[in-house]
């Protein structure tokens, strides 16, 4: 079998940019997300920000918008640093 690494890494590395910019609040609390328009601007192709996107959900970072789609959910920066502590040690 093959291994499946280049399309985790990629994965990764979506989430790894999604999580950089909710965190700098180039994705601002509360801003719908369009999954097209990210994997537009990330040069990929909208699987990998569909996968990026349910970590970030399950992570609390990202949640169901009214309706359909996804906006950034508001963070607490205790929140955010343990967050990058867990990610550093893995």
């Amino acid at each position: 079998m093959d291994p499946v690494a280049p399309r985790t890494q990629l994965v990764e590395q979506v989430y790894d940019r999604l999580l950089q910019a909710i965190c700098s609040r180039r994705l601002a609390p509360g801003v719908r997300i369009a999954q097209e328009d990210l994997a537009e601007r990330l040069e990929v192709s909208r699987q990998p920000v569909s996968h990026a996107l349910q970590l970030l959900k399950q992570q609390g970072l990202v949640r169901d918008a009214e309706g359909r789609g996804l906006v950034v959910a508001p963070i607490e920066p205790d929140y955010v640093h343990a967050l990058y502590e867990v990610r550093a040690a893995l």
